[in-house]
This record gives C-alpha cells, structure tokens and sequence, in this order.
C-alpha cells in the first residue's frame, strides 16, 4: 500500500532512451510504490531530441515553472557528450537555473555507449560527471552500470537490435540507478516483474534482475557524496 503523506514528485525531461519499454519514469515510480513508497514520475520526452530541442520548444520549461517538483531529470542526446560538449553544458546550465528557480534539486541521466562504441563511454560518463559536479546536482550513473553488467553478463542483453535502445532488461536497471540515486538506497530485492501505471509490464527471471539490481546498487555507492538530495527525499 502506497502511504498516504504527500508524494515526491519528479519530472523526466529527455527522449526515446528515457520513454522505451513504457518509460524509466514509469518503471521506477512502480518499482518505488513496490517498496510501499509514494513517487509520482512525469515525463516530457520526444524521440531523438537534445536539450537544446527542449528549451527551445519550450514546453519542458513550462513543466518545471509549474512547480511542484522534487526533482528534475535532465537526458542528453546520445552522442552529444561525444560530439558537442559545449552545447550539452550550455543547455544543461540553463534547465539547472529553472529547476533550482523551481525549487526542485537536478538529476543528471547518464547515458549509455551504444554497442558497437563501448569506446565512448568514457567521454560520456566524463562529461555529465563534470557538469554535475559544476552545478552540485545529483547523476544517476545508468551508462556505468550497463558496463558492468555488459562485463559481467555479456548473454544479458541490454541494447536493442539497433544497438542504441534498450531492451526492457536495460529500462529496468535504467530504473533501479534512479532508485538508488533518489531514494539513497540499495535497489537490491526490488520485484523482478513490474507494471506500470500506464499498463506496460517488464518481466525478468529473478536471478537476471539481482545482477542489474547489484549493478545499480555497485555504481550507486558514494556517485553523489557531498551533494544534498531534494529536502523531500523518500525517507
């Protein structure tokens, strides 16, 4: 039973690697209400765009000045940590001024290297740890824990066959960072089977969902040390 105090709210801000497979939104707040928890998840998401798409379509700006919001998860483009640092730190300045004007504290999506260029993520996982050290906002470290598991587990597939989406395997662990990072603990012993409020359901054998469960919880550890989660962090 969810409990009845006031809900932490947080609004997903990103594209198809943030709404795939019914969305990490909606997989983490029914992975969080599994635990008896109230977290309420919103997404504003279009496939294929980048920040710079979003504040200049505006309606991710209208979300946040909407208030309310405990939270607020920036995604990137894929290859923009890559191939334009200056845009991605640029934009990602300007939604961090309108969350804090907000009220709300910012999450960083850390991406994942698509399969075929393990190689980039190294410059991924470099660059949205600078730019949230640079603003002291939170990062849920999703590429580095799909390395783990891709290192660990190569039989677990965690790209779709484009090499870029994620399977629903990879929409879980995408999840269970989130939890880790927002709720400040372990996502070891969530339910391997989850449906979601918008009627999808991710179904894993439950040895395969403790190994990225570890995995979310390995790469969690100390990611955020020193920088304050919203004051309305799930107790």
């Amino acid at each position: 039973m969810v409990p009845a105090e006031p809900p932490v709210r947080v609004l997903f801000i990103g594209n198809s690697y943030t709404f795939y497979n019914g969305g990490v939104d909606a997989v983490l707040q029914a992975l969080t209400r599994a635990k008896g928890r109230n977290l309420e998840c919103t997404a504003s998401t279009s496939g294929g765009k980048t920040l710079e798409w979003h504040w200049e379509e505006g309606d991710a700006r209208a979300a946040i000045a909407r208030g309310g919001w405990d939270y607020v998860v920036l995604q990137e483009y894929s290859t923009r940590p890559i191939g334009d640092v200056p845009a991605m730190h640029k934009y990602a300045r300007l939604f961090d001024g309108e969350i804090k004007n907000a009220g709300a504290k910012t999450v960083f999506f850390m991406t994942w290297a698509r399969f075929h260029q393990p190689e980039n993520q190294r410059a991924i996982t470099r660059e949205y740890d600078a730019i949230a050290k640079d603003l002291n906002a939170l990062v849920a470290r999703v590429g580095p824990a799909w390395e783990r598991v891709l290192e660990q587990r190569p039989d677990l597939k965690l790209h779709m066959e484009d090499r870029s989406h994620p399977t629903p395997a990879g929409t879980y662990l995408a999840a269970c960072v989130f939890y880790a990072t927002i709720t400040g603990d372990s996502p070891d012993g969530l339910p391997a089977t989850v449906t979601t409020a918008n009627g999808k359901t991710i179904s894993l054998d439950p040895a395969d969902a403790k190994v990225l469960q570890r995995a979310a919880a390995a790469v969690s550890v100390n990611a955020n040390a020193g920088r304050a989660r919203s004051p309305a962090a799930i107790d």
